[in-house]
């Protein structure tokens, strides 16, 4: 049913293919009743003279009673409803799997959209790998179950409601006796489902974190072999596939149990229809050819029995991922445009942060009483120690998370009355560890405004220091870069992340640690295409590496959470407060004059000066 009411919206689309499966699966359900009569009429009226039930008689009407023609009759009909059988099977397949796997392209395409929606709080909680499993390894399971598991579902319920019928109409009580042991059969099959069902479920579920291990490990791979822990990392893996293990072989195992208990069971009611009817067959009370007919059916029907049974573990799985595909689809985004939100437009860029307290989920207070006003055009810091509050000051701006006290207010208006979308489009980013895509340089840059024509990438490759070592790639704009940029420097991806927020062309700014990771060159490169890119923009600079703001227009100190300082950088410096002991801590003592403050260069350069001259 979870299975059932999660595809339900995605099914009305394909009424027509699945309508026409259907009738294709009743005629070929027809086809397989009528298969047995021709041996029927062969034994009873060309082996033996004695017509002994309605439709035979009405057949030997027709046909006469001359034994060769009821024999090359019937042996026509044979073939008649083998290719009508086999026809109508291949429509419903056909038709059935196109359904099928439509409707299941269409819930995996809403799934992974639905998840991409998802606010920060919902991804910061759950891992990676398991997402990727719930889109591929679930939506795989529940694939089986459209395409194979109810197209054999429904022939096989068909043909066995058809026998069920046609050997009640022959002789009720013979039918009853031969349907004797379903009820066992279905026992057992209800028992082993649900247990089947558990241990899918718990199998599901380890191999999401199996996922999650090997997404993590994968994606750290320098920082693994840089430290020499690929033994540690085979054995954590290890440790997970092992109960990735344990969990498939419980369900195996009950699966394996379950199929010969089925075949016991049908054995059992074969046996003691074979029985009873040679009795009643001796005794005259049944046709031979009726014989035949209950036993053909018997075996056709416990054959749908059987299926439908080894059907369990199919829609166990399929359950079990439904459930698990359900749970994210159920997760609403806690961040939402209200119904009467307005776009953004004309920002001039006046940010201002009144009264703001955020803390996360843990409860753990990220940001207190914060008031903060930026002027449009103006090039604000953020500087503190790790934690302090920096990033969560610029995710509330992008709206990624919404304070539970205060507002955040651009150009006077509060974000929350603003459309997400609009307002995402007013700010570029350019964050610490820049992200690429395996795509080409020139799809990388264009990924700000993916409308962007090739004359603005190239305006913006150039503008970013970008565009020499573009050109001495092999293939220039049409690079294909690696997995997250790996087959490009540090600075070179940060200058591709500087042209993408270029092109963007918003008027509001968001650097995080821009220059964190670059060596002297690459940073000297990327300062002068920043100073650029802050020309004419609110900007918000995140930084550690405070020779990086001394140009900011505002500088303002974290510290768990609240402003303890603010102003510029002499400022700042001559009151001789936190920020001072920071610049210390990075640059050593400082000198004064009368106009302004100059650091000397950093202690572990000046020592090697020293050392040098020595």
């Amino acid at each position: 049913m979870n299975t059932l009411r999660l595809i339900a919206p995605f099914v009305l689309p394909h009424w027509r293919r699945l309508s026409l499966a259907l009738l294709a699966g009743i005629a070929g359900s027809v086809m397989d009743v009528l298969r047995p009569w021709p041996l029927k009429f062969i034994v009873d009226n060309v082996l033996s003279t004695h017509a002994h039930h309605q439709v035979a008689m009405s057949f030997l009407a027709f046909l006469g009673h001359d034994p060769m023609h009821i024999l090359v009759a019937a042996s026509l009909l044979i073939v008649l409803v083998a290719a009508l059988s086999g026809l109508f099977e291949f429509v419903q397949t056909l038709w059935m799997s196109q359904a099928g796997q439509r409707i299941i392209f269409s819930v995996r395409t809403a799934l992974y959209g639905h998840i991409q929606r998802l606010s920060l709080g919902f991804h910061d909680s759950h891992q990676t790998g398991d997402l990727q499993s719930r889109v591929t390894n679930d939506i795989e399971s529940m694939q089986d179950m459209v395409t194979v598991g109810l197209l054999s579902l429904v022939s096989n319920s068909l043909t066995l409601v058809g026998m069920i019928v046609i050997m009640a109409i022959m002789d009720w009580q013979f039918a009853a006796l031969a349907l004797s042991v379903t009820p066992l059969l279905f026992a057992i099959v209800y028992l082993y489902t649900r247990r089947i069902k558990q241990a899918s479920r718990l199998a599901r579920r380890k191999e999401g974190e199996l996922n999650s291990i090997a997404q993590e490990t994968f994606s750290a791979m320098r920082l693994v072999q840089a430290f020499s822990r690929e033994d540690h990392e085979n054995e954590r893996f290890r440790r997970q596939n092992e109960a990735s293990l344990s969990a498939s072989l419980r369900a195996s195992s009950l699966q394996a149990q379950f199929t010969p208990l089925v075949e016991l069971v049908v054995a059992l009611g074969t046996s003691l229809i074979a029985f009873v009817g040679a009795e009643q067959v001796l005794h005259g009370r049944l046709t031979a050819g009726g014989l035949i007919v209950f036993i053909s059916y018997l075996g056709l029907m416990y054959g749908p029995m059987r299926q439908l049974s080894k059907l369990s573990s199919v829609i166990s799985r399929a359950t079990a991922s439904a459930e698990r595909v359900a749970d994210i689809m159920r997760i609403t985004p806690e961040l939402v445009s209200h119904p009467r939100a307005v776009d953004v437009t004309n920002v001039q860029g006046a940010i201002d942060f009144q009264g703001v307290s955020f803390s996360y989920a843990d409860g753990r207070p990220a940001l207190q009483e914060i008031d903060l006003s930026v002027k449009p055009g103006q090039t604000v810091a953020l500087v503190g120690a790790t934690g302090a509050g920096k990033s969560t000051l610029a995710s509330l701006l992008l709206r990624f998370y919404d304070p539970q006290v205060g507002s955040v207010l651009l150009d006077g208006v509060d974000l929350r009355q603003l459309t997400i979308a609009s307002l995402r489009r007013s700010i570029s980013l350019v964050p610490q560890e820049s992200v690429l895509f395996h795509a080409t340089i020139r799809e990388n840059i264009a990924y700000g405004r993916i409308d962007a024509a090739m004359e603005e990438i190239v305006a913006a490759a150039q503008a970013a220091n970008a565009h020499d070592f573009v050109m001495r790639l092999p293939d220039g704009y049409e690079t294909v870069v690696g997995e997250r940029g790996e087959t490009l420097s540090g600075g070179q991806r940060q200058r591709l992340a500087i042209a993408r927020a270029m092109v963007r062309n918003a008027p509001i700014l968001i650097l995080d640690e821009p220059t964190a990771s670059l060596d002297a060159r690459s940073e000297a490169l990327t300062l002068e295409a920043l100073n650029r890119l802050r020309e004419g923009r609110t900007t918000f600079i995140i930084a550690h590496r405070l020779s990086t703001i001394r140009t900011a227009d505002m500088i303002v100190v974290l510290d768990g959470g609240r402003i303890i300082e603010r102003g510029t950088h002499a400022e700042l410096v001559a009151r001789r407060g936190y920020y001072h002991r920071l610049l210390e801590l990075q640059f050593g003592p400082t000198e004064r004059d009368t106009s302004t403050v100059i650091y000397l260069e950093p202690r572990r350069t000046r020592r090697m000066r020293l050392l040098r001259a020595q």
